[in-house]
């Protein structure tokens, strides 16, 4: 950690004290599942992209999008993943390749966490927490989680601690169509056995909700700063959790070499609101540690400040190390 105002002690007095609202980035499923390959280089290679900044996932997508469409790039991507994930359970030394052959033959009618956590038991929702950082979320005492993330493995773990969470997703473009199940019921009031999970770039069940490519990010960043206030958009409870708890950013990252465009549609969706209420609790961030990222031709220090500072702009304090650590760390005090 580097200049840390606030201790992992003062972080859970805090939660303790007032509550917080997790905000969980799609990059925590990634690193979960995949550890250090980067999934948009390898979509990349697979698709044969031919431009040298191939570890952006972002442009990528905006790369097959111009090749196809934008609903088929999703799909591949998607699919792409699903791929993968398969293929890597059949690599490993004690392989059932009988029973991953009938997984493949249902792939079609999968989505990826139906995958991943029903069918191949990447994650187990069973281990006691601090060994999985979405059961250390779940066990959390809050309402309301928000989610970057396009699969649902909170909502996996949020079921496994014995809570019914209510999944909404937000409608970021006029031509999304939003299964009814997940539209936004601006009556809803969730509790803490009964939490909301508010999805802002779309869900894997709805291809064509994800946001995914460069124009999508665009066209999230134009409609959020227009509808983030409006009552008939956005459920109160989300409106209320941002304005008053401490906001608990997972897994978001900007890299010194990439957009971040996660991170970037977050706060200009959400946290910029903090900022309008000057007693606004310190948010916290968990940057993971540059010199896991291969920075090796960036001044690693100056980059930290420079990003300690940034973050600071907006009330937000920064963490370095591993959301894993954290949020094991975190748990512990919480107890």
């Amino acid at each position: 950690m580097l200049d840390n105002k606030l201790s992992l002690r003062d972080i859970a007095d805090q939660i303790n004290d007032i509550g917080c609202t997790p905000v969980i980035s799609n990059q925590l499923v990634l690193d979960m599942l995949f550890g250090k390959y980067n999934v948009a280089k390898g979509w990349a290679k697979a698709v044969e992209y031919p431009f040298r900044d191939s570890h952006i996932l972002s442009r990528v997508a905006q790369y097959v999008r111009v090749e196809t469409r934008p609903d088929v790039a999703k799909r591949i991507y998607l699919n792409f993943l699903k791929n993968h994930l398969l293929e890597l359970e059949r690599q490993k030394p004690n392989a059932d390749l009988t029973f991953l052959d009938g997984v493949e033959k249902q792939l079609n009618r999968l989505n990826f966490t139906e995958l991943a956590c029903d069918h191949l038991k990447c994650i187990n929702f069973d281990h006691d927490p601090p060994d999985n950082p979405f059961t250390v979320l779940a066990t959390l005492r809050v309402p309301v989680y928000i989610t970057t993330s396009h699969h649902l493995f909170i909502e996996k773990a949020l079921t496994a601690v014995g809570k019914e969470p209510k999944i909404e997703v937000y409608r970021w473009n006029d031509f999304m169509n939003v299964p009814e199940e997940y539209k936004v019921d601006l009556k809803y009031e969730p509790t803490i056995d009964k939490p909301l999970v508010y999805h802002l770039h779309g869900i894997e069940s709805n291809s064509a909700s994800i946001v995914l490519t460069e124009d999508d990010h665009l066209d999230f960043l134009i409609r959020i700063s227009r509808d983030f206030n409006k009552p008939d958009v956005t459920p109160p409870s989300v409106g209320t959790q941002i304005a008053t708890k401490i906001l608990l950013l997972v897994g978001y990252e900007l890299g010194y070499d990439a957009p971040g465009w996660a991170l970037q549609t977050v706060l200009k969706g959400l946290i910029e609101e903090t900022q309008l209420n000057p007693r606004h609790p310190l948010s916290i961030a968990i940057q993971i540690d540059s010199t896991e990222n291969d920075i090796s031709n960036v001044d690693s220090q100056k980059w930290r400040k420079y990003l300690q500072s940034f973050f600071r702009t907006v009330q937000i304090e920064v963490f370095w190390d591993s959301t894993e650590r954290f949020l094991a760390a975190l748990w512990r005090e919480l107890q």
